[in-house]
Parts: structure tokens; sequence; C-alpha cells
């Protein structure tokens, strides 16, 4: 006989597989509503560190922190004062930080609007504004009808800049094609030159996969990914642990021209992946993200490694203790470089002697210090909240 639960209904032996399947559909509901009430979760004040935007001056950092869904701020941290401020936009989304500042210490970010596949195809622009932040205060320096990313200050108004054109890329899902969807992306980038008189002209047709360059003397360092077609260095079988090259600079008639040094990486350090190089103003050392551990579990585990240019000999390496994160270094002098590291709890400002061989940290501060912080918005840059 077949027992039946208190109460009649249908007996246990055909009612279990009902109780264990709502309680497996109950589980991730209710975990997705509980998040909810939960003050201080990712896009409420703590998130991961976004370890590829970056930088750092000689008195100040900064990274882009994610608010929630495309919002982005700018945290600028003063490490001589132990200050923190806040920079924001009422209306545009900051999508990119230089990890160089400008000459003058400025931090260079890149905002723009969302623009829609139809909206493309009916012709309307992508309008990204370059502005630089300093001293509780951001002002516009030009726009540009695409996306950029890493730029260089030469001095008196010139800059080179790493820019992309907007396209419209199709995000697929085989098994699930009400999930495919069209939408504007950024796939195909090259350098471009910026003129003190605003003019702007691509200096480069190679056509790839660019990102955190750094220029120091007459080479620029950055990240190359090569696409398909692209007509560049691309020998058949070298061994692809890094994206790091190099190119020459030369200038004809006051316009910069830039040529591959060498056809392969200009560094090939870790025994897994090198990425996002820094250069040093004497063009003397490269500071970067260099990975030797990578597990299907973690993923690859980025230290920051120092070489010297000529002999490629390591100088300094940094690796992150369990559960941190680092970001990518910037040589913000010709022996110091900084970097960050965030360990769940607080992000930690950190520097480097090189000469000295030492790391020094610099100051901390947590996700909650980060939601009272001063805030300047970038289209009203005298009221500070």
């Amino acid at each position: 006989m077949i027992n039946r639960a208190k109460g009649g209904g249908l007996p246990i032996r055909r009612r279990w597989p009902r109780i264990v399947f709502v309680v497996l559909l109950g589980l991730p509901i209710a975990f997705l509503v509980g998040i909810q009430f939960i003050p201080n979760r990712p896009g409420r004040g703590i998130t991961k560190l976004y370890t590829y935007r970056f930088a750092a001056t000689r008195d100040r950092f900064a990274f882009l922190h994610y608010v929630s869904g495309d919002e982005r701020d700018l945290i600028a941290y003063d490490s001589t004062r132990n200050k923190l401020t806040i920079y924001r936009s009422k209306s545009l989304t900051i999508w990119t930080l230089s990890p160089n500042g400008s000459k003058q210490g400025a931090f260079l970010i890149g905002c723009s609007e969302g623009i829609t596949p139809d909206q493309l195809r009916s012709g309307q622009k992508v309008k990204t504004t370059l502005f630089q932040c300093q001293n509780e205060k951001c002002s516009p320096v030009f726009d540009f009808d695409g996306s950029i990313d890493s730029l260089l200050d030469l001095g008196e108004g010139d800059m080179i800049f790493i820019g992309a054109k907007p396209q419209i890329l199709q995000r697929t899902a085989p098994f699930f094609p009400a999930f495919s969807a069209d939408f504007v992306g950024y796939r195909v980038f090259d350098f471009y030159f910026r003129t003190r008189d605003s003019r702007i002209e691509r200096i480069t047709e190679w056509r790839a996969v660019f990102g955190s360059a750094s220029l120091g003397d007459d080479r620029i360092l950055f990240n190359f990914s090569p696409l398909p077609g692209s007509p560049t260095p691309q020998p058949p079988s070298y061994p692809r642990r890094s994206n790091i090259w190099a190119a020459k600079v030369t200038f004809d008639d006051g316009v910069p021209r830039l040529a591959f040094d060498g056809d392969r990486p200009f560094i090939e350090h870790g025994k897994d992946y090198d990425t996002k190089p820094s250069i040093s103003p004497d063009a003397s050392k490269t500071a970067f993200l260099s990975s030797s551990e990578h597990t299907a579990s973690k993923g690859r585990r980025y230290d920051v490694a120092v070489v010297d240019n000529a002999s490629k000999d390591e100088l300094f390496t940094v690796a992150p203790e369990e559960g941190t994160q680092l970001s990518l270094p910037v040589f913000v002098d010709n022996d110091h470089v900084r970097f960050m590291s965030f360990d769940g709890q607080r992000y930690s400002f950190r520097e480097i002697s090189v000469s000295a061989k030492q790391e020094k940290l610099l100051g901390q501060v947590t996700p909650a210090d980060i939601l009272h912080a001063e805030v300047v918005y970038l289209e009203d840059p005298q009221q500070v909240h």
C-alpha cells in the first residue's frame, strides 16, 4: 500500500518531484529578489576593479567605477591629501579613461551618448567628447566621430590617440535565436593625430584592435591584436603569448608617422600572456601585466612586471595576494610605477620605485568611502556636491 500525506492529495512518491522542482526554481528567484535589499551589492557602491580602466599621475590615481548598467563614475584619489573626488556626467556615459594623463597632470576621459543600430543606419553620428579633469574641474578638449581610447599628449595642443569608427555588429546565440541582436560596437582601430588647430587625421591604416598606448622618447608601446586582412606584421607561427607591440615615431612636416618596430611582440615575458604596457618617458623600461598562471577555474593571474627594454631582464615584479586583482601599471616618471589593487573590501593605491626595488602603499579607500565623496559634474564643473 502507498502511504498518502496527511490530509489526502497525491501520494508522497508522486509529489516529491514537484516539490524538488518548486524548491530548485524558488532558490534563484529568492536570491535575485533578496539582493535587491542588500544596500552595497554591485551596482550600489561595491564593484569589482575594472582592471583595464586605470590612470595615474604624479599626485593622483583614477579608475572607472561601475554604478549600474552603463553608468560609470571616474574616481580620483589624491594621495598627497588623502582625498577622493567623483567625476560624473548628467547626460553622457564615461566610456574610456586614458592610462596616461596630460602633460599638466589632468586625467583624460572619453564620454558619449548611446546610439542604436537604427540610428546609425539612418546616418546619425556617434560623438565622443574628450574631457580633461583636474582640481575638481573638467573641461571639454575636442569631439571625435567614433570611439576614443588611449591618448598621448605631445604638448602644445598636439595629441595622438587610438580611435575607431562605429560598426553594426551582431551578437549571436546559436541555441537561442531570440537572444541574437544587432548592436553598435567598435572593432577596427587606428592611430589618429589631433593637431593644435583642431584638425584630426588618421595616421595609420593598420585596421586592428589597439589599446593601452604609452609614449617614451620616440617609441610607442601598445596592445595590438591583428584582424583578418590587417596589413601588419603577422608571422605565421610566433607564440601568441603577448600583444605588446612597439612602433617608432618620426615626424613628417609636423605630422607623426608610425612604423612597426619589429615583426614580433616587443615584450614576451610571461609563460602565459603579457598585456597593457606602460613605457617610461625615457623609453628605458616597460611596466605591464604579465601572466604565468592560467587555470580553467580561476582564469589568468596577472602580476605587475617591470623589465629593462634593452635586455628584457626583469627588474621588479608584484604578484597579487589570493583573491586580489591588480590594475594595469603606469609609469609616472622614469623610475616610479603606480598601480592599484582591489581585494573585495578596499582599493589600495601603490607605487614601485624601480631603482630602489621597493613597493609602498600610498593610501586605501573602501566602496563606502566612495559613496560619500564629493561629486563634480562634467557639464557643471564649478558645482561640487
